[in-house]
Formats: structure tokens, sequence, C-alpha cells
């Protein structure tokens, strides 16, 4: 998936592109690359069921510059991982 122009939060991000599949029953999403002015980042990210009701999400940041006036920060790479259980949909 790509998108030449997305806003999320407020946050206009001047490119996005996603590269996913479904293997074994979870979503890989082993090329994601955004641009939002003098920013980017590049990551993965997996979510997959576990045993019972919880599922396991995690997210690599190979990648990470952000913009003016956060670029102060520095550049970056990081890993966060998570369980996710007792989610209903909504109706």
């Amino acid at each position: 998936m790509t998108a030449a122009s997305l806003v999320i939060g407020g946050a206009k991000l001047d490119a996005v592109a996603i590269g996913g599949r479904w293997e074994a029953g979870a979503l890989r999403l082993d090329a994601i690359q955004a641009s939002m002015g003098a920013g980017h980042l590049t990551a993965r990210a997996t979510a997959e069921p576990l045993p019972g009701a919880p599922t396991r999400i995690a997210v690599e940041i190979t990648d990470l510059a952000l913009p003016p006036p956060l670029g102060a920060l520095r550049a970056g790479t990081g890993a966060v991982e998570a369980r996710v259980a007792g989610w209903r949909r909504s109706r």
C-alpha cells in the first residue's frame, strides 16, 4: 500500500509505503516507510495470535529521524512489544 499524502493525528505525512503479507495466521508488515518533511521512519511490525486470547504485537523501528522542532531529539532505532487481551469488536 502506498499513499502520496496522509494525515494521522493532525500530522501530515508526505509519503507512506507499507509492504506486508499474511503468514501462518499472522500479519507481517515487513516494509513500513514514511516521510514527513525532514523526518523519516523505516520499520517492520507483526501482529499474531498467541495461545488463549492474547495477541502479540511487535514493532521494530530500524531508522527514525524526527522533523523540526523534534529533530533535536536525534535519530535512532527502537523496538516495542505488547500483548493485547480482552479486546472486543464493536457491533
